[in-house]
């Protein structure tokens, strides 16, 4: 009889519980971040703060569900990528309003935003 080489139960929990800080759990609650944002105009400020309102009550699960939000993971579109963020990311692109979008990636439980985009221009 082969002897299998199983892991306690324990470290199981534990490598489990440090990828899902790592990656983000899809039932916490999304938290917002701006410090990758490129546009900081007023018109992009306004738009990003309905924005923030609304998500920030809603889990990862949540918005990818919701169709309100249109989300979608795309490459990242031909425009001025953070320099300290690889551009072989997937950025998360999000419907919010009915012309806006934001475009950012996810970090742990955090959307790092990138651009805010109230104009529906940045995949023309």
């Amino acid at each position: 009889m082969r002897k299998r080489n199983l892991v306690p139960f324990e470290s199981l929990r534990r490598a489990t519980r440090a990828k899902a800080a790592l990656v983000g759990a899809d039932d916490s609650l999304v938290s917002v971040s701006m410090d990758f944002l490129q546009d900081k105009d007023e018109k992009s400020q306004s738009v990003l703060t309905a924005f923030i309102k609304k998500i920030e009550k809603y889990t990862w699960m949540q918005v990818k569900q919701t169709k309100g939000f249109g989300w979608e993971t795309r490459k990242p579109p031909p425009k001025d990528w953070p320099l300290q963020v690889s551009p072989d990311e997937n950025c998360i692109h999000l419907r919010s309003s009915k012309k806006g979008r934001i475009w950012g990636f996810r970090d742990g439980d955090k959307l790092q935003v990138v651009w805010v985009d109230p104009d529906h221009k940045l995949d023309d």
